[in-house]
């Protein structure tokens, strides 16, 4: 379970050092899904079925895939609601000397000229953090009647009195009046959706010897890691891509347009709109704030952190104003490669230039033995006929040409690496030229074998061949 509200523990946010606030946690967790799901001797969710992971999520052990399934079901309700929260105007109080409280607040109004531009947003979740609040007043410029683009809220204008109330400093008493009196910012804006997030987990799966008949198959047991949904990208999204970086924080109105338009400027080539992301989504099918975002050829994704080295970036709507609705800084990070059990990943060639190309398809003499080349040339067979032999070979031999370069699915030798059979063929051509090869000195045992014994061996073939590839050059001239 992730996105739980965080326990209130004396007043303040627990700790997970805290053992009361972790056993705050695991009741609060109970309260949730005590109304529906059961273990497998038919008693509901206990406390010590719950395990914290932090201060706003934990597992939950079940006896059963049904037990969980049934339970995640029946308790959506119960995971799922809505929070009024409530705008008033700031009420100076006369804090006491010493307390760290009152210093802190002290220091965030030191610079405010009126305390009547600060507002008291009361009644949050416990965890509400000020990035969220800074998005519940972006969309206010049509209410207090402001065309500016400046952000009319900042974190830096946020100030947590408790974990459920907090100073929001606003430009000016007038736009905290005109919010405050709103009833379409208190209806729209002011209600809060907490939503618990429910993912499948779990443990993973280590290597544990050999079995069955001869000891030949692979027996796994279970490891101490917990694979929770979401957290890797699914493997054919991964195997497809050559990189992939995952984003978290995401606006949850961003749509998979922005995102391909954001991230085209690093592409060689035009992304797939609906391929190359891959949004994360809870048991409930609501998409979270996650998503995977896959690159074809490699350096594409390097080059995103050239750029965003710090691994933030402002995505969606219009870069130059923050309070756009779709807009968000989120957090980018590179998924690292990892060992897949069954199959492989998709090659990806990487990109060439056209000198390049032209290059890889002429330049045969590359897989032969110079020394091979001098000896066929003492045997009367020069570069150029090899040449127009090798550029025969792969301008008319799909399978030594396009196929050979193909992804490993496409080749006609997919146990080849690409431009390996090309490269076997040109290597034994040459082998078996020079076996096959007849000269004045060395006509071979075929020709000879045309005379019988004692029989003086004709050579003039040799000289007349030579005569009629000379005519054939000429002509080509």
């Amino acid at each position: 379970l992730d996105n739980l509200p965080n326990p209130v523990v004396e007043g303040a946010l627990g700790e997970y050092d805290d053992v009361m606030a972790r056993q705050a946690l695991c009741e609060s967790v109970v309260k949730i899904l005590g109304g529906g799901g059961s273990n497998a001797d038919g008693s509901a969710v206990d406390a010590l079925d719950v395990f914290p992971a932090s201060m706003s999520s934990a597992y939950v052990a079940f006896k059963s895939y049904e037990n969980a399934e049934e339970c995640i079901r029946s308790s959506k309700r119960d995971r799922l609601w809505e929070v009024a929260l409530t705008l008033s105007p700031y009420e100076e109080e006369d804090d006491k000397d010493g307390d760290d409280d009152a210093t802190s607040t002290q220091e965030f109004l030191k610079d405010v000229d009126d305390t009547k531009s600060i507002v008291c947003l009361s009644n949050m979740v416990p965890g509400t953090t000020a990035g969220s609040i800074v998005r519940m007043f972006a969309n206010v410029k049509n209410i207090i009647d402001d065309n500016d683009d400046t952000t009319i809220v900042t974190t830096d204008s946020v100030h947590f009195l408790n974990p459920t109330t907090a100073l929001v400093r606003l430009p000016s008493s007038s736009v905290a009046q005109t919010l405050m009196e709103s009833t379409e910012f208190k209806r729209h804006q002011l209600t809060s959706r907490h939503h618990v997030k429910a993912f499948p987990a779990k443990r993973s799966k280590v290597r544990d010897g050999y079995g069955g008949p001869n000891r030949s198959l692979p027996v796994y047991k279970q490891g101490f890691d917990m694979l929770v949904s979401g957290d890797v990208p699914t493997d054919d999204f991964f195997r497809s891509h050559s990189d992939v970086i995952h984003l978290r924080n995401l606006s949850p109105t961003i749509t998979k347009k922005e995102l391909t338009a954001f991230f085209q400027p690093f592409s060689l080539d035009y992304r797939d709109e609906s391929g190359s992301i891959e949004f994360v989504f809870d048991a409930d099918g609501l998409r979270t704030d996650r998503a995977y975002v896959g690159f074809d050829l490699p350096g594409e994704a390097d080059s995103v952190f050239e750029k965003f080295a710090s691994g933030r970036a402002q995505i969606g709507g219009d870069a130059t104003t923050i309070a756009a609705s779709s807009s968000s800084t989120a957090v980018l990070s590179k998924v690292k490669e990892r060992t897949i059990r069954r199959g492989h990943k998709a090659e990806r060639p990487v990109p060439r230039t056209e000198e390049e190309l032209l290059d890889d398809l002429h330049s045969w003499e590359r897989h032969v033995d110079p020394k091979d080349l001098q000896d066929l040339e003492e045997m009367g067979v020069t570069r150029d006929v090899l040449e127009e032999v090798f550029l025969t070979m792969r301008y008319k031999n799909r399978s030594l040409g396009p196929t050979d370069q193909a992804r490993k699915g496409e080749r006609l030798r997919p146990e080849y690496s690409r431009g390996d059979h090309y490269r076997r063929i040109v290597k034994l051509y040459i082998k078996t030229l020079k076996e096959v090869t007849a000269t004045p000195d060395k006509p071979g045992l075929l020709y000879e074998g045309m005379f019988l014994p004692g029989q003086e061996v004709d050579l003039s073939i040799f000289d007349s061949e030579r005569e009629r590839i000379e005519g054939l050059r000429k002509a080509e001239e």
